[in-house]
């Protein structure tokens, strides 16, 4: 997946507020849609990973932390 910007959409959305025109912006409003919803996946998974990461390092100061104390 490519890295998608934010302010590209956010442009774009600033533009169809101020210049709403049905027949040639329901396509970039589409885009827009497509791009967000890009962006929260790619979000939830780099969320997913650092929780993984998170839980791994702690199981791994626990067993340190332990091994010392026995």
């Amino acid at each position: 997946m490519s890295n998608i910007s934010l302010e590209e959409p956010r442009a774009l959305v600033q533009q169809l507020v101020t210049k709403f025109l049905p027949e040639n912006d329901i396509s970039s409003i589409q885009s827009v849609s497509s791009n967000f919803n890009q962006l929260l996946t790619a979000r939830q998974k780099k969320a997913a990973q650092s929780r993984e990461t998170l839980q791994r390092i702690t199981n791994v100061l626990i067993t340190v932390i332990f091994s010392f104390l026995l």
